[in-house]
Parts: C-alpha cells; structure tokens; sequence
C-alpha cells in the first residue's frame, strides 16, 4: 500500500513506543512513490544527499538522493538498525571485509525500485553504490539516530570516524 509521508511518521511515532520490531515492520509494510517526497530532497552533482525528513530520540526518516555514479565511501552505522527502501531507481549494496559481516564480503546485492533492505545492530561494513548514469532516490530509516559511523579502507581497515550531517531540513517538520 503507497502512504503519505506525514501519515508514515505518525505512524512510525506510534510504533517507536512500542518496540524496534514494530517500527521496522510498519516501515516494511508500505511502499512509496518519488512524487509524494520529492519536497523532501536535493541533488548534488556526482554525489548523494542526505534529506531529514523526521528525527525523534529513537528514529530519523531521511531521503537519499543519489546522482548517477554516487557512492558513499565504506561504513558502518554503529550498531544501529538501519532499513531502506528503493524509491526509485536500483542501488548496490558492496559488502566489505570486516568484523559483523552477515554477508560473503566481496559480493554486490542490487536492490531494485520498491525493494527492502534491513541491517540490524551488527557492524556490517558497507558501501551503497548508484552504479548507473541514471539518479536514484531511498527511503531510509535509522533506529535510534546516527550521529556518528566509522569510515573504512576497501580492505576493512578503519580510517577515521566522521560526524554525520544532513544536507537539507528544510521540509523537515517536527510532528511531536
């Protein structure tokens, strides 16, 4: 069923005090489409945004918008649940050798238009690529909020660890 964003944080505000699960479960369950949160992005050129949708203390919706050939460098999201949705056009996940990896690292997993991906609280090392001219645009929700992610070498080796920003608020609304 496609939602309204204003009708998901609602939603993901009531399932919040519940439990993870039940936060996860009712974000799984919807699908969305570009036109109802394209107020919501920005685009770079060759690079990706980080769009804040909604931040509460125990979750932040934030659209990605990925220019085509954007990546992010390879991370991990400190032991935090992350999911996400694929809006529209498809990403790659690279998984990179290193501690907490539930998949073989070295392999790719393309998620297409409308796919789901969950990471759990392990310390999956990874990086999401747009491996296309074209741009793409996720959906993701991060459990609690990500303040902090340490940055890696392809190897695994850490690099530094880095301050996590947004690139635009400014559609973010507090519903609370």
């Amino acid at each position: 069923m496609t939602i309204k964003i204003d009708t998901l944080v609602t939603e993901l505000i009531e399932a919040s005090e519940v439990s993870p699960d039940i936060t996860i479960e009712c974000f799984k369950s919807y699908t969305f489409d570009f036109k109802s949160i394209e107020k919501y992005g920005s685009w770079l050129p060759k690079d990706y945004t980080r769009n804040l949708i909604h931040r509460t203390n125990k979750f932040e919706l934030i659209l990605l918008c990925w220019d085509g050939n954007a990546n992010t460098l390879p991370h991990d999201h400190n032991g935090h649940f992350c999911a996400m949705h694929i809006i529209a056009g498809k990403l790659t996940e690279r998984i990179i050798p290193g501690k907490g990896n539930c998949r073989v690292p070295g392999k790719n997993h393309t998620y297409n238009e409308g796919d789901f991906s969950l990471i759990d609280h392990s310390d999956r090392i990874h990086s999401i690529c747009n491996l296309s001219e074209e741009r793409a645009v996720s959906l993701h929700l991060y459990m609690p909020p990500i303040d902090v992610c340490s940055i890696y070498q392809d190897n695994g080796q850490k690099l530094k660890t880095k301050k996590l920003s947004y690139t635009t608020k400014r559609n973010y609304k507090n519903y609370e």
